[in-house]
């Protein structure tokens, strides 16, 4: 199996007015285009109109409109015997920043307000009031999770590729490698059976049923051999 190379995350460089990362986080995010200039002025402006309409620093309305954004749950989709279920999980907290910058941008754009300045400044000062289009989002994604906390014993453990299994079961039962499950009598641990699975009429009915007989495979084949020569023989005769 080949080896994976590990991703290194690159390290961001402070901007260069409030010398903060965050900062530099949103503008790569508002970015279109390579255009960094354009999504700084934004910024820039932005943190401006509301230190003019709130009097506090723009730097910190920021900060806490990103902190109350921020999820700490959300659903992810988990395939378990054909089924799909929404299984609540815990977000990380680059994924939790990372999500709250993109609903702030998303709720801004979609705002009527004159100038994109003007809409992110009126998303920022709305979420700092757990108030706007990404609290409400925010809000849905924890609903979400919390509707389907039912599902919370599929999550995925780390690196194993199974489904966590309830802690009932491991309570009771406690947790089985697939070495300690006995073999059932004719299946094997990694092979098929070795008995036949026939179709059984079910009575009253026109539906059948599969049913396993206790018939080994090698007899079934000689029986069907000796129908076969006993109906050579009768239509030579």
């Amino acid at each position: 199996m080949p080896s994976r190379g590990t991703i290194t995350r690159k390290e961001l460089m402070p901007d260069t007015k409030f010398g903060n990362i965050l900062v530099t986080r949103f503008v790569n995010c508002l970015m279109k285009k390579g255009k960094r200039s354009t999504a700084e002025g934004i910024l820039y402006d932005c943190l401006e109109i509301i230190e003019k309409k709130t009097g506090q620093d723009g730097l910190s309305v920021m900060k806490q409109a990103m902190n109350n954004v921020k999820p700490n749950l959300e659903v992810k989709s988990r395939r378990v015997g054909g089924a799909t279920y929404q299984v609540p999980v815990e977000i990380k907290p680059e994924r939790r920043t990372a999500l709250a910058i993109r609903w702030l941008i998303q709720y801004s754009t979609a705002r009527p307000d004159h100038s994109m300045k003007e809409k992110l400044a009126a998303e920022f000062m709305a979420a700092a009031k757990n108030d706007g289009g990404a609290i409400k989002k925010r809000d849905d994604t924890h609903r979400m999770a919390e509707a389907n906390k039912a599902f919370a014993h599929y999550r995925w453990e780390g690196g194993s590729g199974r489904p966590a299994p309830h802690n009932d079961s491991i309570a009771r039962f406690g947790r089985r490698e697939p070495q300690d499950i006995p073999r059932i009598a004719g299946v094997s641990a990694g092979g098929a059976s070795r008995y036949r699975t026939v179709r059984v009429p079910v009575p009253g009915t026109a539906a059948s049923s599969r049913r396993r007989t206790a018939e080994p495979r090698s007899q079934t084949v000689r029986k069907s051999l000796r129908s076969k020569a006993s109906r050579r023989t009768e239509a030579e005769d």
